[in-house]
């Protein structure tokens, strides 16, 4: 499971999961999660129109990553 957790007006959490080759999202943060990404809303659509180099982005604190030893296999699911 993956949490984004945005920060800022209107933000909150979201849980993605695949299961059985079915994928969801729900509103919340799931208490057992394999990675957790704390970004805002800019500096998600930054990473997800490739606007910003999110290495960079972790350096400054705009995103910010847990449970980064699963980001492999986020990333093979969910490339960007």
């Amino acid at each position: 499971m993956a949490v984004w957790n945005f920060k800022g007006e209107g933000g909150g959490a979201w849980t993605q999961s695949i299961d059985h080759g079915n994928f969801s999202v729900q509103e919340g943060r799931a208490d057992k999660r394999d990675v957790e990404f704390k970004t805002t809303f800019d500096g998600f659509e930054k990473m997800s129109r490739k606007m910003g180099n999110p290495v960079l982005m972790m350096i400054t604190g705009e995103f910010r990553v847990s449970g980064m030893r699963k980001m492999g296999t986020f990333q093979k699911l969910f490339p960007m």
